[in-house]
């Protein structure tokens, strides 16, 4: 009897003392086949309170994942179709900006914080950006698994320094947690095979044939010379 994944789900969001609630979050359980082949998605987005425009922006970060996600090719990984699909909507967010009046002010701008976890199969994929956190519950023991991208200037002070729009490019932390990390899953597989990561290519060199493919041929050439001169040597 094969076991099957149990999600209990609670969503909550209050605008605090603020005049306008900037976050926005949203959650989507696909019926099957698509809930084995791209799980369950939860996302969470934060405003910049400099912005008067930026709970527009954590709405179409969260609306536009969720929707986008599920519209990727099945045969993409959950890594690959998450990360295209983050990076198309933090260049829309940043276009956004640079149209409006806030072009020249960008803590005014459409930006945001985002942080999206995918269950699938035992599997938790996160993506994370900006200083909304991702906490794991664990018996008594709660464990912070995202990294808060915020500089402290003074103790007073602080900043983010890596948000959603608030730049043309952005650099989305990836982390992936569950019990079958050990034997990866078969998209995600072929995915690297066919997209060798660029660390391991610059640490391996291309054959010769490839870095100078005149010298291999002159090499090959003179081996079958010799080759051919011991079978005479051989054979009088």
């Amino acid at each position: 009897m094969t076991s099957q994944l149990t999600v209990s789900t609670g969503q909550h969001t209050d605008k605090g003392a603020k005049p306008v609630n900037q976050d926005f979050h949203g959650l989507v359980i696909p019926d099957s086949p698509q809930s084995g082949i791209k799980g369950i998605a939860v996302a969470i987005a934060d405003g910049i309170s400099s912005s008067n425009v930026s709970q527009i922006a954590s709405e179409s970060a969260v609306a536009g994942f969720l929707n986008d996600y599920y519209a990727t090719p099945n045969s993409w990984s959950v890594k690959q179709s998450a990360q295209r699909v983050l990076r198309a909507t933090n260049a829309w967010l940043h276009a956004q900006t640079r149209q409006s009046r806030y072009r020249y002010d960008q803590d005014r701008g459409y930006v945001c914080t985002l942080s999206v976890l995918v269950l699938k199969s035992a599997t938790a994929h996160l993506f994370h950006v900006g200083d909304a956190r991702i906490y794991r519950l664990q018996g008594n023991s709660l464990e912070q698994l995202t990294t808060d991208h915020r500089v402290w200037l003074s103790r007073e002070d602080s900043c983010l320094n890596r948000a959603m729009g608030l730049s043309q490019q952005v650099d989305i932390d990836y982390l992936a947690a569950g019990d079958d990390l050990d034997h990866p899953a078969l998209s995600e597989f072929l995915f690297d095979l066919r997209q060798p990561n660029p660390q391991w290519q610059r640490h391996h060199q291309k054959p010769l044939m490839e870095r100078h493919p005149v010298a291999f041929w002159q090499g090959m050439s003179a081996l079958l010379l010799l080759a051919l001169l011991a079978s005479f040597a051989w054979h009088p």
